[in-house]
């Protein structure tokens, strides 16, 4: 693991070829506390400076919220130690045992490899048999080929579009809604 890592300690989930490093509040605390600027673009495995402050902002205005729970994993790659993307629970209803799931390859070398499958399986199966959820909801842009076949790989049923949901790029966007419920898993 990259020795900016060493020095906050955090739950891990290990996968073959990941280490999933839980990134929750008190976590958090720990990191903006500890590191220095230059650490923190390593330890989240930023590409621009604009990333990072987006990074601090939502930091800033909390990251639990209204019952609202965020846990989210930094993807590092067991091989490099260094981060290559983040996946977990960014909406998570405590106590509606349900949230919705999201992921991100920061490093573009590493997208079509399986690394966020393999990290998916890891986070789907703790969202369910750890931390109690009974829903977990994925939204997805119907432009997103590579998204829509994760999803689906895991099971997920699509249940309607949300018309106009995201803000991209300067123009507002449909998310396809898609849920996967804990009877419904397999465990894969």
């Amino acid at each position: 693991m990259n020795p900016v890592h060493k020095l906050i300690p955090s739950e891990i989930i290990r996968t073959p070829r990941l280490w999933l490093k839980a990134l929750n509040p008190e976590v958090m605390g720990r990191v903006y506390d500890t590191l220095t600027d230059d650490e923190l673009f390593i330890f989240f495995g930023h590409n621009t400076q604009q990333d990072m402050e987006r990074e601090r902002d939502k930091y800033t205005r909390g990251l639990t919220t209204h019952q609202i729970t965020y846990l989210n994993y930094l993807l590092i790659e067991r091989e490099t130690g260094f981060v290559i993307g983040r996946c977990g629970f960014h909406t998570w209803y405590v106590p509606h045992n349900r949230a919705e799931i999201g992921y991100h390859m920061v490093d573009e070398t590493k997208k079509g490899k399986g690394f966020m499958k393999e990290a998916l399986a890891a986070i789907i199966n703790h969202g369910f048999m750890e931390l109690g959820l009974n829903r977990i909801e994925a939204f997805v842009g119907a432009a997103n080929a590579a998204s829509l076949r994760l999803v689906a790989s895991f099971g997920f049923v699509r249940e309607g579009i949300l018309r106009e949901h995201y803000h991209i790029g300067g123009k507002h966007e449909d998310s396809l809604c898609f849920s996967l419920l804990r009877r419904e898993y397999t465990g894969q």
